[in-house]
């Protein structure tokens, strides 16, 4: 399922916090977004009130997965790959909702 930013307003309206994906067609998201060209482990970041909307590109052979969240800011961590042994950036959103949805959509 895609989530809104509607929903996560009215959310916020009610001190609950949401992170979820975005459909890259969504009518609300900006067109610098939708029409970003990434290269594998960048991430692009824009708010639009308490929203965050995150564009982030795992691997140059993946789809770039769009996130919004309102509970949490726009920042960066280092990660490792444990396949490859690579080390790279990751957005934080992208890491916590990995870590409690167990992946993102593509």
């Amino acid at each position: 399922f895609y989530t809104k930013i509607s929903l996560a307003n009215k959310l916020m309206a009610r001190n609950t916090y949401l992170t979820g994906t975005v459909n890259v067609r969504s009518n609300f998201l900006p067109e610098t977004v939708k029409k970003a060209k990434l290269p594998a482990r960048e991430s692009l970041y824009f708010r639009q009130g308490n929203v965050l909307i995150v564009n982030f590109r795992q691997k140059e052979t993946r789809k770039p997965v769009i996130l919004i969240s309102t509970a949490t800011h726009a920042e960066d961590k280092i990660v490792q790959s444990k396949k490859t042994n690579i080390r790279g950036m990751e957005p934080v959103v992208i890491h916590r909702y990995n870590q409690f949805m167990g992946g993102v959509d593509t």
